[in-house]
């Protein structure tokens, strides 16, 4: 496709990258309270489903930014943003802030 399809992709990867990035923010909020040790064994394992439905969520929004970081390089990269409008720059920043806000949640994850 030409650049009409880059875009709509960019689209369509940062609107994944934002709702995968809210609903790894809810799973690592729901496991931030530290457990006590007197835990209910469905509990734990309630927590250890979290963690992974968590870690499942990081790899995948990872894999979308890095589809969103080949789209930008194959239609031009640095050079072509360089050049481009500001408008253009919106796809670039909105998975950049994304981006952010993953290596935080990482952080909070203890990942």
């Amino acid at each position: 496709g030409g650049g009409g399809q880059g875009e709509a992709d960019l689209t369509r990867l940062n609107a994944l990258l934002a709702a995968v990035t809210q609903a790894r923010g809810v799973y690592v909020a729901a496991l931030e309270p530290a457990l006590r040790g007197d835990v209910a064994p469905e509990a734990l394992a309630m927590r250890q489903r979290f963690r992974l439905a968590e870690i499942r969520l990081e790899d995948h929004a990872f894999i979308v930014l890095s589809r969103i970081a080949g789209i930008l390089e194959a239609s031009g990269g640095a050079e072509r943003l360089a050049k481009a409008p500001n408008a253009q720059w919106a796809s670039l920043l909105a998975a950049l802030t994304c981006g952010l806000r993953l290596l935080g949640l990482s952080v909070a994850a203890g990942g």
